[in-house]
C-alpha cells in the first residue's frame, strides 16, 4: 500500500456517507413531518421571551433531533414494531445502524448547540450544561421505566412521577431553559415546573391512549406498554 495517498492528518467524510449513517434517522424524521408538539410548545411560550423566529427555528430543530433520536432507542428497548403506523426504524435498518445513526444525532445535536452560542462563550458553556444535565435526566428515567419493566416490579406513584420528570419531562424542561438564555431573563422558575407538569400529563394521556384510542393502536399496535411489560400507573380512582 502506497501510504503517500493517504489522508492521514484528520478523517475523512462526505454527503454520501453522511446520508448513509444518517439513513435510520432521517427514516423516521420523514414519518414524523408535521406532528412536532416540542415545536408548537416553544412556539407558545415563545409568547414571553419574543425570541426572533429564525433562532426559534434552529431551537426547534435541536429539540425534535433530540426527541427523534430517543424514539429509536425507545423502539429498540421496548421491541416495538410500529411508529406512526409504519415500521420502526431499526426493523428496515438492524438494530446496530439504528444504535449508531441515534448515538450519532445526539452528537450532532450537541454540535449544533455548540454553533448556535458560539458567539456567546458565557452561553454556551450554560448551553452545553443544560443539554448535559437532562441528557442525563433523560437517560436516568428511562433506565429506572427498563428497571422496573424488566424485573416485574411496580413503583409507587411518587416513584413513577419522579420517573416521568426525568424521563419525559426531560425536553420540556430543556426547551424551557434554552429559551430563557436566548432571551437572557431571569430564570422563570414556574416555567420549569409547568414542563414539569406537562410532562406527567403528556406521558399519562399517551399511556391512555394506548389503551384506549384506536387510532393509537394503528400507529403502534393494541396495548403496546402493556405487551412490552411497561409499568404504567393507570388504575381507578375516585371522583
Amino acid at each position: 500500500m502506497d501510504t503517500t495517498s493517504l489522508h492521514i492528518t484528520e478523517p475523512t467524510w462526505d454527503d454520501h456517507h453522511e446520508q448513509l449513517v444518517n439513513n435510520p434517522f432521517s427514516y423516521l424524521k420523514e414519518q414524523t413531518e408535521g406532528k412536532n408538539l416540542r415545536k408548537l410548545l416553544i412556539e407558545t411560550f415563545n409568547q414571553l421571551y419574543q425570541i426572533p423566529p429564525e433562532k426559534l427555528e434552529k431551537l426547534s430543530e435541536i429539540i425534535n433531533y433530540l426527541h427523534l433520536s430517543s424514539l429509536i432507542i425507545d423502539d429498540i428497548e421496548d421491541d416495538s414494531k410500529l411508529r406512526r403506523g409504519k415500521p420502526c426504524s431499526h426493523l428496515i435498518f438492524g438494530v446496530p445502524q439504528a444504535i449508531n445513526s441515534s448515538n450519532y444525532t445526539y452528537f450532532k445535536t450537541m454540535q449544533l448547540l455548540n454553533d448556535f452560542f458560539c458567539e456567546d462563550p458565557k452561553k454556551n458553556f450554560k448551553a452545553q450544561q443544560i443539554f448535559m444535565d437532562e441528557m442525563i435526566n433523560l437517560h436516568r428515567g428511562q433506565g429506572l421505566d427498563l428497571y422496573w419493566r424488566d424485573n416485574g416490579q411496580c413503583p409507587d406513584e411518587s416513584e413513577y412521577i419522579s420517573m416521568v420528570m426525568n424521563k419525559t419531562g426531560g425536553l420540556f424542561r430543556l426547551s424551557i431553559k434554552l429559551l430563557n438564555l436566548l432571551a437572557g431573563h431571569e430564570e422563570y422558575t414556574k416555567l420549569v415546573e409547568l414542563s414539569n407538569l406537562l410532562g406527567i400529563v403528556y406521558q399519562i394521556k399517551d399511556d391512555y391512549l394506548n389503551l384506549k384510542s384506536p387510532v393509537y393502536n394503528s400507529n403502534k399496535g393494541f396495548c403496546e406498554d402493556i405487551t412490552e411489560a411497561s409499568l404504567t400507573q393507570h388504575k381507578p380512582s375516585r371522583s
